[in-house]
């Protein structure tokens, strides 16, 4: 009867012991009126190491499986507590290490998106894959690397720019100043993201803007289509088709940051001189978007 007893009271401790090795993490996570799942610990974690074993074998991953776990840190990250942040950031960025290839367009495009809603520490990232990602060297211009090299370093650029952060003024600027079509374009969208901070904040923006614009029209031309087309006639320079291709964006940019309808580079030059220092600009477009395109699967002009 005795050693009955006593087997009895070693088997109730062994349940209790079992009891509070299940409960008692649930119970502190929910100190203070927080789930582990609301907290985003454990299954956060999951996915992380989840998107690490998709690394593993980067050229037979399960590309519907990387989109859903970077949907799913879009969507909780806010939540998550720094530790989780931190890993879902290091983890988003491990793709964007990545060669940029036609085949890693899509995984790539998704993780720049995904760090344009993780904010501070997102666009901390993204600037470093900026400026970590390089050209290829020794290759032709129509070289296919060399359009998936500018194809990722005009979707960074405009992911940066979503932040609308005078911080990055200067990496927008430089990209600005770049001789490629396809990346003047994406600093001018990034640029017009600007669009609802305080005028003493537009106006360097927009005079850059105008500025190089006008740098980049074709002297003793007309200007957009008239002067593609007047360069076709008369052996079209490199620099008029750019300006082709450029002027639409740089327009939709100082239309959006100045609320006027101007769409002649000279008359942007004659307006910046007459209202620099005005104190407000009256809008005198209307139907104008305010939303500010974040460069992943949006029509380009």
């Amino acid at each position: 009867m005795r050693y009955a007893f006593i087997t009895l009271s070693l088997s109730t401790v062994v349940v209790l012991s079992c009891l509070t090795c299940v409960w008692a993490p649930r119970a502190l996570a929910q100190e203070d009126g927080k789930d582990s799942s609301a907290a985003g610990g454990p299954d956060l974690e999951a996915l992380c190491d989840d998107l690490e074993l998709e690394f593993s074998d980067w050229e037979d991953r399960d590309e519907d499986s990387i989109f859903w776990i970077l949907g799913t840190f879009e969507t909780r990250f806010s939540e998550a507590r720094a530790a989780d942040q931190k890993r879902i950031v290091a983890a988003v960025k491990k793709i964007l290490s990545f060669r940029p290839t036609a085949e890693n367009n899509r995984v790539q495009t998704a993780a720049v998106q995904s760090l344009t809603k993780m904010g501070k520490q997102g666009r901390k990232t993204l600037q470093a894959a900026l400026k970590k990602l390089r050209p290829p060297a020794k290759v032709a211009e129509d070289d296919p690397r060399v359009v998936d090299y500018l194809k990722q370093k005009a979707a960074l650029i405009r992911a940066i720019g979503t932040f609308a952060d005078t911080k990055t003024l200067k990496i927008l600027f430089e990209a600005l100043d770049a001789d490629e079509s396809e990346i003047i374009n994406a600093a001018a969208k990034a640029l017009g993201c600007f669009h609802e901070t305080p005028l003493s904040q537009r106006k360097p923006i927009v005079e850059r803007l105008i500025k190089r614009y006008v740098s980049l029209a074709p002297v003793g031309q007309k200007t957009g289509r008239k002067a593609w087309e007047q360069g076709r006639r008369h052996g079209r320079k490199v620099s008029d088709e750019r300006f082709h291709e450029i002027s639409t964006a740089m327009n939709r940019a100082l239309v959006k940051l100045t609320g006027q309808d101007i769409y002649h580079t000279k008359t942007w030059q004659i307006w910046w001189q007459a209202h620099k220092k005005d104190r407000k600009w009256e809008r005198q477009v209307t139907g104008e978007s305010g939303r500010c395109p974040l460069g992943h699967g949006e029509d380009e002009d």
